[in-house]
């Protein structure tokens, strides 16, 4: 039997996944170093997975959750991740200039 065709095992790749994906995102964003607003990026793949392994695993409060916090990460790129790259590409756009 595969390690994939095993439905717990599914479940817990999506757990183990959320769980990296989340300590990666925490460490990038309290690192404060130019590469931390990428901690938004990560906190939602990470809730997304969470997101999944709730779905399987039955637990619908949790995945209630993680929807929400699908939503204020989406806010979070939105407000940080969105105009530290836009201003990276000004940046950079006036100094090919």
């Amino acid at each position: 039997m595969s390690l994939f065709t095993s439905p717990l095992a599914v479940v817990q790749i999506f757990e183990f996944a959320g769980a990296i994906l989340s300590i990666l995102g925490a460490e990038l964003m309290s690192r404060q170093t130019r590469y931390a607003h990428w901690g938004w990026a990560f906190w939602l793949l990470a809730t997304i997975t969470f997101a999944m392994f709730s779905l399987m695993a039955g637990h619908y409060f949790m995945l209630a959750t993680q929807l929400w916090f699908v939503k204020t990460n989406i806010q979070g790129i939105r407000t940080y991740l969105m105009p530290t790259l836009a201003s990276k590409q000004m940046r950079e756009g006036t100094a090919a200039m």
